[in-house]
């Protein structure tokens, strides 16, 4: 079993960017100390390591520390369809 980085590396936090549930693009800043990050607080994680999976349809399918693969398969194959 291979471990370690499967891919590139993570682009330089100034880059990473997404869009809110309002639709606006968000961009990842320097917190300052004890802010929690705005994608953290948007979808309630409990730190890091920390999975969300959202739906096309904005729907969030899993959101947890841990992943369940057979939840996560049985809610992403109707998407596959």
């Amino acid at each position: 079993m291979e471990t370690g980085n499967l891919g590139p590396p993570a682009p330089p936090l100034e880059h990473v960017r997404w869009i809110d549930e309002d639709g606006d693009e968000r961009r990842a800043a320097p917190a300052s100390a004890g802010a929690v990050p705005a994608i953290m607080e948007a979808y309630r994680s409990g730190g890091t390591p920390w999975f969300v999976v959202i739906a096309p349809d904005d729907r969030v399918v899993q959101d947890g520390f841990r992943p369940d693969a057979e939840e996560l398969v049985q809610a992403l194959r109707p998407l596959a369809a």
